[in-house]
């Protein structure tokens, strides 16, 4: 898809940031917990998705919704748990979570739905958090990940593929205590400032030039359960830069996901 055909939808309203209240005289740390799935396990969770293009003078939004679900229905001939995973209500594929509660045996009904398959099972199951296993976190003293992002790349283009990282840095820090609604949190920010390999690249040859990508960078904020380590909610902002022949473009994109506890058990 051209990077100037992204520019011709209604307008529409980012969603904003979970409504959080800081905990008084909450600890200043968090040894983190990852979630152990068990049988019988449901987590569903409502996305909401804004988009943000910016070309010269013009700025056109759109917006998305989805519904993620995973679902443990067994265990394998290792006794891992194994679970199956919706999207809007369509099973995308099966999976398990190993003894170290990662992703394994991944089978997509369709090749196509791999890196949407899993980006989410990974997400819900705090793979980028895996390596902090145990590990203490404490406010003011963020910690580096280097992650793989070949997992999370194998939808795109061999262009824009070419120009991205084969593993990006990941900034993990210690917010702080939340209550969110009835659950205490513990909120997290992740920033990877760069997801480029060697800098700005070329993307496509369009009508109206060269589409260059200058620079790519996110910024999230998950808060997970401070007892269990499940995911109750995130909130992203990603951004896109650069520029089609002399002229700039930004797309921006707002990702709000929450835990709809009315249908999930187990948790």
């Amino acid at each position: 898809v051209s990077l100037c055909g992204l520019l011709g939808c209604a307008p529409a309203i980012a969603p904003l940031p979970p409504l959080t209240t800081l905990v008084p005289n909450s600890p200043p740390e968090w040894r983190v917990v990852v979630p152990q799935w068990q049988a019988g396990t449901v987590a569903t969770y409502n996305i909401e998705r804004f988009f943000e293009a910016r070309f010269e003078d013009r700025v056109k939004t759109w917006r998305e919704r989805h519904v993620v679900q995973l679902r443990s229905v067994g265990r394998t001939a290792q006794r891992y748990i194994r679970m199956r995973f919706a999207y809007d209500g369509e099973e995308l594929g099966e999976f398990a979570w190993d003894d170290d509660g990662l992703p394994t045996d991944v089978l997509p009904t369709h090749p196509a739905h791999l890196a949407v398959f899993r980006r989410h099972i990974e997400q819900a199951g705090n793979v980028d958090l895996r390596g902090l296993d145990s590990t203490t976190l404490r406010r003011g003293e963020p910690v580096s990940m280097v992650l793989p992002l070949a997992p999370y790349a194998q939808a795109l283009s061999p262009e824009v593929r070419a120009g991205l990282a084969e593993n990006v840095v990941m900034e993990v820090a210690l917010t702080g205590y939340v209550r969110l609604g009835v659950a205490v949190a513990v909120a997290l920010r992740e920033t990877i400032s760069t997801f480029l390999k060697d800098g700005p690249f070329l993307v496509a040859k369009g009508r109206k030039g060269e589409e260059w990508c200058d620079e790519v960078g996110e910024e999230r904020s998950n808060h997970y359960d401070a007892s269990s380590g499940y995911l109750l909610a995130a909130y992203s902002v990603a951004t896109v830069s650069g520029h089609v022949a002399e002229h700039p473009f930004r797309l921006r994109i707002i990702e709000q996901q929450t835990l709809d506890r009315a249908h999930s058990s187990g948790l």
